[in-house]
């Protein structure tokens, strides 16, 4: 479902055009506070974090494999890959 989303909402709509794009590519920003990071990493289930500190942040990559071309996604901690 995850994974769904993210395709749902970076599809941009066949009539418009951005001449700034490059190859389609598009940035999301998103900002909140540790809560909201902690928040998010528990829901994860993911193992080696501490409550986020001073200046933290996640990153959140919408990928494509090269062969099978199906869709993942992978989650970045403060530079950390995490899944």
């Amino acid at each position: 479902k995850l994974i769904e989303n993210l395709n749902k909402s970076a599809k941009i709509d066949d009539n418009e055009t951005n001449e700034d794009s490059t190859n389609g590519k598009q940035l999301f920003l998103y900002f909140g506070h540790d809560d909201t990071i902690g928040g998010l990493l528990s829901a994860l289930h993911l193992k080696g974090w501490n409550w986020p500190p001073y200046a933290s942040n996640m990153i959140w990559e919408l990928w494509s494999d090269a062969l099978s071309l199906e869709p993942f996604v992978r989650v970045l901690y403060n530079g950390k890959v995490m899944t």
